[in-house]
């Protein structure tokens, strides 16, 4: 396992759940970069063949599937970042995990090789995370739009492809950001620890 596998962490769940606050700490404590998937997705997309804005942004105006039509987009560039040379944490998108039969056999395949994956989500209890992560207002998202961005949500939730990739799971329910953040230092540190013995 290269080192890139062994340190890397890759931080996955659904839309709301703490994903970059957290990330961000574990970025400092690690001294490794931080790398917003979500923040670089207009710069790839940029690059690849059959993306067009213009067609993102009908569907997203008439309430269509956007996460089909991402789907392709998503998943390359989730297999680009990830042959990445040098360790960072991932700090992943609501979507990019959550994919049709094809595409999640390409992300698995991506994220095997590596040891640190957590999925951050609410509770064991999916109709619970589901009901805490729903938004009657969210900052950056049109009312109109809400109830398409939850949907998406229960989608991410519901579909099981996180828990298939993730190698520790980290529950937020009735904890604080350090908290969470502690309980993720543990996990990967533990798995360090018993690679050099």
């Amino acid at each position: 396992m290269s080192n890139k596998h062994k340190t890397s962490i890759l931080l996955i769940g659904p839309m709301g759940v703490g994903k970059t606050t957290i990330s961000e700490a574990l970025a400092k404590h690690y001294g490794m970069p931080l790398i917003d998937v979500d923040g670089l997705r207009k710069e790839y997309y940029a690059k690849m063949p059959g993306y067009s804005r213009d067609e993102m942004h009908a569907i997203h105006v008439s309430g269509g599937n956007l996460h089909a039509y991402f789907e392709p987009f998503e998943t390359q560039q989730v297999e680009m970042l990830l042959e990445l040379d040098e360790p960072a944490v991932f700090d992943f998108g609501g979507g990019h995990t959550v994919k049709s039969e094809g595409y999640f056999k390409r992300i698995c395949a991506a994220f095997q090789p590596y040891a640190n994956v957590v999925l951050l989500t609410i509770s064991p209890d999916r109709e619970e995370t589901i009901r805490d992560l729903h938004f009657d207002h969210r900052e950056g998202i049109e009312t109109q739009h809400l109830e398409q961005y939850n949907a998406m949500n229960r989608k991410f939730v519901e579909s099981g492809c996180n828990e298939k990739l993730a190698k520790c799971v980290v529950y937020r329910k009735d904890k604080t950001i350090e908290q969470t953040l502690a309980e993720i230092i543990a996990w990967v540190d533990q798995g360090e620890n018993n690679e050099t013995k």
